[in-house]
């Protein structure tokens, strides 16, 4: 049927099945060069160690995608968006994905063993445990399901300090935590949102157990944290000069008041998706960047 179709049609599954790896899932595992660059270690001395370690991440990611998909293949193809993917649209089957999914895991673990150091394997390790577990049966429970997927982007930061042997601050870690959980529930709350109370039924195992006053509470909780555990860690890092800090701090403020404006509308549901479109944002975290980059390497 590819053939019949020509080559638009071979082109679109060629896509569809580049597509479950999730190429744009890997800029979260851009928090690998987080604690290393909050610490000014970021250079030729820890470049191969922190760029494998990255590949590493990305690969483990992906796997555990693959295995997420296996495991969600008939609540996706209820989904108006997800019922595309690779898996639940047929592309790609659910034995193909398996055993890719496990293959780049384990790949992921034993390269970051040999390359990097046993400390940055047992990280990728643990997420990958925390991660195949959340889909076979945790993502089952309420509000666990929330704290299991943000611990997935704090091991990520968590695999850089360890990449090149740097402590990481629980204030660092904090801003990263709290960071996650508000994109997590903010996803779930534009879940919520878009399907309504009586059609979450099927959707996501918990989501049907979540309110929209909830989950806003828990939104708005993290909100909080995020801007006070930057504050509180931006005042004792490199970033020592007052004004860095206050501009700094009223750019992540920006962001913040950014996105839940986003999720006030209904967005929200692809958190990277805002990323790639909303110019503020984009504008906002490019000014960061270099606002810290100045300060630290400057």
């Amino acid at each position: 049927m590819i053939i019949d179709n020509g080559t638009d049609s071979v082109s679109i599954t060629r896509w569809s099945r580049l597509s479950a790896l999730y190429p744009k899932q890997w800029v979260k595992n851009v928090l690998v060069f987080a604690a290393p660059a909050a610490a000014a270690q970021l250079g030729t001395g820890t470049a191969v160690e922190l760029t494998f370690t990255f590949v590493m991440m990305t690969c483990a990611a992906i796997g555990t995608y693959f295995i997420n998909d296996v495991c969600d293949v008939e609540e996706d193809r209820l989904h108006p968006i997800k019922r595309h993917r690779p898996v639940a649209s047929g592309s790609v089957s659910t034995r193909t994905a398996a055993v890719v999914g496990v293959l780049l895991m384990t790949c992921a673990i034993v390269g970051a063993a040999v390359v990097v150091n046993q400390r940055t394997a047992c990280v990728i390790g643990v997420y990958v445990i925390v991660m195949t577990l959340y889909n076979l049966a945790l993502r089952r429970i309420a509000f666990l399901d929330l704290a299991i997927v943000s611990s997935g982007f704090m091991l990520r930061a968590y695999a850089g300090a360890t990449a090149v042997s740097i402590p990481v601050s629980v204030t660092f870690i904090g801003v990263v935590g709290c960071g996650a959980l508000l994109l997590v529930a903010g996803k779930r709350l534009a879940e919520l949102s878009a399907f309504g109370a009586d059609g979450v039924r099927g959707r996501r195992p918990t989501l049907e157990r979540y309110s929209p006053t909830t989950l806003w509470t828990i939104v708005t909780a993290a909100t909080v944290g995020t801007a006070l555990c930057y504050l509180t860690w931006v005042s004792t890092s490199h970033l020592n000069h007052a004004t860095v800090q206050v501009v700094s701090f009223l750019i992540v403020s920006v962001v913040l008041g950014r996105y839940l404006m986003r999720l006030r509308s209904g967005e929200g549901e692809a958190p990277e998706d805002l990323l790639y479109r909303d110019r503020v944002i984009q504008v906002s975290a490019i000014a960061w960047g270099i606002l810290f980059a100045v300060a630290v390497y400057g």
